[in-house]
């Protein structure tokens, strides 16, 4: 039995013209076959009107651990249709055949998964993984996770295979020597808490020798995630030279600052650390003017004894899978006044263009992927490992279709009479 949905009178993402215009979506079978118009003549038709709400194509998680199903749906249900994933920490995914295992186990998940392979063996930093016969499994980029390889003859042979492999190098930024043992942002905070810290040149140190490495052999470097002020001067520079470098932040690096660690919330312990008021600012303005390019989760799921414990013995991570598009509406948009259209620039058609994402086509007689938001809705986390937890919210998914399916509606959303 053909199935017809109709959104009505909605806000539209143009992802071409990065804009939004009043329009009418009309799904048969999970096929776009009308725009601008709801046949009425059609009584089984499923109408619901999206007045005041935004429907944003293609939604994009560029940086997320996607370790099980649970995860997805999270994911799915705050609005994501696709994500650049890694691998639970546990799998290297450093072989073809591991590869190939972890694409194939997200196949059922109810959204689109591009995965990051390992950059070195065992993501330990020794030796280069089997990058070319990765790249023919299908791997979107190259990243050890959180860690950051120390040896720089090996960094310089992976900038020649990212640029002969035409893939990103996906860093997160952080020597470990400098890191090692600290448990948040090295200052007054860290000093009136007797906590071990972690300077902020942990970062633009080892950022300052990968962007040095990125001019002398080409390749592209995707940088995620960065939270200093000093990192987004580098990166500034470095475009305004011609580098190919990409970069991103998460909602919480925006939101939070080292002041929020008194009283010691194991839901804030992560690596890298929040930082100072002066790092936010700076990141705010990088965000604005296009120097960082993406938004993104930073979802790095851990168990509730790994922390719900002593500070000092918690792990580091957050999981943000559910809320951290709110929480970006929230910062950038309703705080900093962000316009929505840069925001979800930075989560649907930067993330694309970047990883070169084949995610399904915006136009008639395809099978979209588009989420709908209420930008102005309250919304409180549930999460209790999520830094976000019990704080208000404003914005919020009402739907997400994947491939023409209606993966998620929230109750919000009401289905109207056609014949009204």
């Amino acid at each position: 039995m053909s199935e017809t949905i109709a959104f009505i009178d909605g806000q539209v993402f143009n992802p071409k013209t990065k804009s939004f215009e009043q329009q009418n979506i009309v799904l048969s079978n999970g096929q776009w076959v009308g725009a601008g118009y709801v046949p009425d003549e059609d009584p089984s038709t499923v109408v619901y009107s999206i007045k005041n709400y935004h429907l944003v194509p293609n939604v994009t998680d560029s940086w997320a651990i996607v370790d099980s199903r649970d995860t997805a749906q999270k994911m799915c249900e705050a609005g994501v249709t696709a994500s650049a994933a890694l691998p639970s920490s546990k799998i290297a995914c450093d072989t073809p055949e591991s590869f190939f295992m972890t694409a194939l186990s997200g196949n059922e998940f109810p959204l689109s998964l591009f995965w990051f392979s390992a950059l070195t063996q065992g993501k330990k930093g020794s030796h280069l993984a089997e990058l070319t016969l990765l790249t023919e499994k299908g791997a979107i980029g190259f990243s050890d996770g959180g860690n950051s390889p120390d040896f720089s003859p090996l960094m310089k042979h992976a900038f020649h295979y990212s640029k002969l492999l035409e893939k990103p190098l996906v860093i997160s930024p952080a020597d470990p020597q400098l890191s090692d043992g600290g448990m948040m942002n090295e200052g007054y905070y860290s000093s009136i808490l007797g906590v071990k810290g972690i300077p902020a040149v942990a970062e633009t140190i080892r950022l300052a020798r990968d962007l040095q490495l990125l001019e002398a052999y080409g390749g592209h470097l995707h940088v995620f995630p960065i939270t200093t002020a000093g990192s987004v001067e580098l990166i500034r520079a470095a475009k305004q030279k011609g580098l190919s470098v990409t970069c991103g932040t998460a909602p919480h690096y925006l939101m939070f600052t080292e002041a929020d660690m008194d009283f010691y919330p194991t839901s804030k312990k992560v690596f890298p650390p929040l930082r100072t008021q002066n790092d936010v600012t700076a990141l705010i303005a990088g965000l604005a003017d296009k120097t960082i390019d993406v938004l993104a989760s930073h979802h790095t799921p851990c168990s509730r004894d790994e922390k719900h414990t002593d500070f000092l013995q918690a792990s580091f991570g957050a999981s943000t899978a559910s809320d951290w598009i709110s929480a970006a509406l929230t910062v950038c948009h309703h705080t900093h006044n962000i316009p929505l259209t840069d925001i979800f620039t930075a989560v649907s058609v930067t993330p694309k263009k970047i990883f070169n994402l084949t995610l399904p086509s915006w136009g008639l007689r395809s099978k979209p992927s588009f989420s709908i938001f209420d930008p102005n809705a309250d919304f409180v986390s549930t999460d209790p490992l999520s830094p976000f937890f019990n704080r208000p919210l404003k914005g919020k998914c009402l739907a997400t279709v994947v491939n023409g399916q209606m993966m998620f509606k929230s109750d919000t959303l009401i289905q109207q009479n056609v014949a009204s």
